[in-house]
């Protein structure tokens, strides 16, 4: 159905028409009066704003029966110049006053490119006295599929239909009726709703096991039509694979809904990493234009960060000169950051000639587990007893280290 209002713009009650019309959603189309039009130009822009149809209704409120030819296209000339002196696009739609017409005013009409609007639901609202109740139960007695309802903005009566506006828009709609605006053809258009997507943040499980993501496919309005877009989701910091599994699909809104909710699986692993991301976009709206179409998905880490750690050791000296020996810096598990820690000696009963200490960062990529710190131990001809050093381990970026200090010991070459 469509609501359809004559004779305005009219400064009090058209505002308060357009106030009711926004808080609830609808589109209407309004039959302007050329003169009104000229009167209230920011008026005529606001229905245009907002999203209505302002069309024809002649120049002075004429009868157009009354008039020649020559006189019908003046005055509708003139209402749609005032349209665009007032900075609305060009009027395609006209409605007779009085819904006076005749063959020869609708071709008078069509060599301006103006197509004849009437309607199929009038409640008299013009009428001086008629109830805003009477209004309203005289449309949704009378509501039809695909009904063109005559109201009217700019009448002394007009506020009593400013007071039977939302009980016709709440009662059409409890009755299933979608409220559209007209088409250039003069048919009605269902609205088109905006579709918008939201992301959503969800926290990644434990290895092996799948969590949802929720993101929301949102319509700024209800329709009569099943609404639809493709959704697709693409690989940011968190990667489709490893990290969520990707989504390629069209999702579809139920008409009279107001919005959907698709899940997303979230992969969980046993790797400390930082917060990951990935995105969601929609296109190919069908019955809807697109509003917010493209959203990112968080994905919060769970996992504690990885262990660091070395074991005691024992060595051999070398019978002369020099030798390296490795010491194997180990990760509990792999982790997705970068880190790092201070690897340094200590000297205890070996000293300086007996080996050259250490004392640098050693660095993880992200995955790897395994560093080496190599120490240089040195010979000598004294025959002793065993000989050690201390290694501590500080400074961890992202890491724990559940051993901060350990001992490697020289023992003498045989």
């Amino acid at each position: 159905m469509a609501l359809t209002f004559d004779d305005g713009p009219r400064a009090r009650t058209t505002t308060a028409m357009l106030d009711v019309l926004r808080g609830r959603h609808v589109r209407a189309t309004f039959f302007a009066v050329g003169q009104q039009v000229a009167r209230y130009p920011s008026l005529a822009r606001r229905e245009r704003a907002e999203g209505h149809r302002v069309e024809n209704h002649s120049y002075r409120h004429e009868n157009l029966s009354r008039l020649s030819t020559a006189a019908v296209q003046s005055t509708l000339r003139r209402t749609t110049a005032a349209g665009l002196a007032a900075g609305l696009s060009r009027m395609r739609l006209y409605r007779p006053p009085y819904g006076a017409t005749s063959p020869r005013i609708r071709s008078a009409a069509a060599t301006l490119g103006l197509r004849e609007v009437l309607w199929t639901v009038d409640p008299q609202d013009w009428r001086t006295g008629r109830s805003a109740a009477s209004i309203r139960d005289r449309v949704l007695t009378h509501l039809a599929p695909n009904a063109v309802i005559l109201l009217h903005d700019g009448v002394a009566n007009s506020s009593a239909t400013v007071a039977a506006l939302p009980g016709i828009i709440d009662g059409a709609r409890a009755r299933g009726y979608c409220l559209g605006t007209l088409s250039d053809s003069g048919g009605i258009q269902r609205p088109a709703p905006k579709v918008s997507l939201a992301g959503a943040t969800v926290t990644e499980g434990a290895f092996g096991t799948v969590r949802s993501a929720k993101v929301a496919l949102q319509l700024s309005a209800r329709t009569s039509h099943t609404v639809s877009v493709r959704l697709r989701t693409a690989s940011g910091t968190a990667r489709s694979g490893s990290d969520f599994r990707a989504v390629d699909r069209r999702v579809s809104v139920p008409a009279g809904w107001r919005g959907v909710t698709v899940t997303i699986p979230v992969v969980g692993d046993n790797r400390d990493e930082p917060t990951e991301m990935f995105s969601a976009s929609i296109s190919a709206p069908r019955y809807a234009s697109l509003g917010t179409s493209r959203a990112t998905v968080v994905v919060l880490d769970d996992d504690p960060p990885s262990a660091v750690g070395m074991n005691d050791a024992t060595f051999t000296e070398p019978a002369t000169g020099t030798k390296v020996v490795t010491i194997p810096l180990r990760l509990s598990r792999p982790s997705g950051r970068a880190t790092s820690v201070r690897v340094k000696t200590w000297p205890m009963t070996a000293r300086a000639a007996d080996f050259t200490g250490v004392d640098a960062v050693y660095s993880f990529a992200a995955g790897s587990t395994l560093r080496y710190v190599r120490v240089t131990v040195k010979s000598d001809t004294v025959a002793e007893p065993p000989e050690t050093f201390r290694v501590s381990i500080s400074r961890p970026a992202h890491l724990t280290i559940p051993r901060p200090l350990v001992t490697m010991t020289i023992r003498n070459s045989p």
